[in-house]
C-alpha cells in the first residue's frame, strides 16, 4: 500500500506516512490517497478537518470542490476496485468518552496545559504568524505561546461600528489583552456599507443565507482578509473539547454532548471557517482539534469543564498556569457575532432597508454579478 497524495494541515508532514497504518500517528487534519495492486483508498482525519472530494465518473479525487465531486465523510473510507470498477464505503470508529480520567485536578491541569504546548508548537511552520484573535480565552492562549515560542504573532480582530452602540466587547477586550501581552493588533473595524457587501460575498462562499451561519462568518472574514500571512490560527475546537456552549450546561452528559458536537463540527463550523480561508488563499491552524488534545478532553470529567457557572473551566485553569492574566482566562466571553457587533449590523441594516426580522433582509440581498 503505497501513499499516492496526501494533504495535511501541517503542509508538510511531521511523520512518514507513506503506509496507510502511519496515519494513526498524525495528529492533525489530513486527507489522504493510497493504492495497492487491486485498490485505490481515500482517507480523511477523524474530525474533518481537511477536505476530501471523490468522483465515481470520473474514478477522480481532489483536495477542493469540483463540479460533480462529492465530499468524503469524514467517518467513513472509501475503497475503489480497480478491476470491479465497484465503490465501497467502510464505517470507522469514532473518538470516545468512556473512559473518563482519575486524576486529581491539578494532575489533569498541568497534563492538559502541556498537550496544549505541544499542539501549538507543531504547528508553527513559520517565524510569522496570524491569530484570530478576540481577547478570549482560546486566542489568548494561542497568541500567548506562539510569541513564548518566538514566533512574530499577527493577532487580528475584525467587528462593525457606527453611531449609537458602545464599542464592540471584542475590540475592547483584544485591545486590553494586546497590550497587557506585548501583542501586535491589527483591528479591522467595518462600517454598516461594508457590512453589507460583505453579506452578500458571503452568501456566495458559503452558499447559505442562514442567518446565524452568515452572523458568525462575518468577523471571520473581515479578520481573514486582513491577516498578512498565509498560516492562520484559530481557537476553533475549544468550545466543542472544553463544554463552551449553552448545551453543554444543559445537558445530562457534558462529555457526551462535546463528542456530539465534535461529530457536528465539520458541517457547523469548520466548512465555513474552510470556506472563507480558501477564498483569501489561507491555511487554517486548529491546535484545540490535536489529536492528542481531544482524546485526552473527552476524558476529563464533566464537572471539571463547567464548574461554578464557568464553561471550559479546566481549560481556563489551564491557561492560568500557561501565564495568561485573570481578565483573559476567566472572561465569560459571548459569541463571535455578539461580541463583534455583528449581529447589531444586520438587525440595523435590517430596519434601514424596511425589515423586521433578520431574515428577511437576507433573503432581500442580490447576489447577482
Amino acid at each position: 500500500m503505497k501513499l499516492v497524495a496526501c494533504f495535511s494541515e501541517y503542509e508538510n508532514l511531521p511523520v512518514n506516512v507513506s503506509h496507510i497504518g502511519d496515519l494513526s500517528r498524525l495528529n492533525s487534519g489530513f486527507a489522504a490517497v493510497y493504492e495497492s495492486e487491486h485498490n485505490l483508498i481515500l482517507i480523511r482525519d477523524m474530525i474533518g478537518r481537511i477536505p476530501l472530494y471523490y468522483s465515481k465518473g470520473q474514478q477522480g479525487y481532489s483536495f477542493q470542490e469540483k463540479p460533480g465531486y462529492d465530499l468524503l465523510p469524514f467517518d467513513k473510507v472509501l475503497v475503489y476496485d480497480k478491476k470491479t470498477g465497484r465503490f465501497s464505503m467502510r464505517k470507522r470508529s469514532f473518538f470516545s468518552c468512556t473512559a473518563s480520567l482519575k486524576e486529581p485536578m491539578s494532575v489533569i491541569v498541568s497534563k492538559l496545559k502541556q498537550l496544549v504546548k505541544v499542539a501549538i508548537k507543531e504547528r508553527i511552520v513559520s517565524d510569522k504568524l496570524s491569530v484570530l484573535f478576540s481577547g478570549g480565552v482560546d486566542s489568548g492562549i494561542i497568541a500567548f505561546m506562539l510569541k513564548k515560542f518566538g514566533v512574530s504573532v499577527e493577532c487580528v480582530t475584525a467587528c462593525v461600528h457606527w453611531q449609537g452602540p458602545k464599542l464592540p466587547e471584542d475590540l475592547v477586550y483584544a485591545e486590553r489583552a494586546a497590550d497587557e501581552l506585548g501583542l501586535k493588533l491589527k483591528v479591522v473595524k467595518c462600517n454598516l456599507n461594508e457590512t453589507e457587501n460583505a453579506l452578500v460575498e458571503l452568501i456566495k462562499i458559503l452558499r447559505t443565507r442562514d442567518v446565524v451561519t452568515l452572523g458568525i462568518a462575518l468577523p471571520i472574514y473581515f479578520a481573514m482578509k486582513q491577516c498578512s500571512f498565509k498560516h492562520v490560527f484559530t481557537g476553533i475546537g475549544a468550545e466543542e473539547v472544553f463544554a463552551g456552549y449553552l448545551r453543554h450546561k444543559q445537558a445530562k452528559s457534558i462529555n457526551l454532548e462535546c463528542l456530539r458536537g465534535l461529530k457536528g463540527i465539520e458541517e457547523r463550523d469548520l466548512s465555513r471557517d474552510r470556506s472563507i480561508a480558501l477564498y483569501f488563499g489561507k491555511q487554517l491552524m486548529m491546535p484545540f482539534l490535536d489529536n492528542r488534545l481531544v482524546k485526552y478532553g473527552l476524558r476529563i470529567p464533566g464537572k471539571l469543564k463547567i464548574h461554578e457557572n464557568y464553561t471550559k473551566y479546566v481549560l481556563r485553569l489551564a491557561a492560568e498556569q500557561l501565564g495568561l492574566p485573570e481578565f483573559i482566562t476567566f472572561r465569560k466571553k459571548r459569541a463571535a457575532q455578539y461580541g463583534s457587533n455583528f449581529d447589531k449590523a444586520i438587525q440595523k441594516l435590517a430596519r434601514l432597508n424596511g425589515y423586521k426580522k433578520k431574515r428577511d433582509y437576507i433573503q432581500s440581498l442580490s447576489t447577482a454579478t
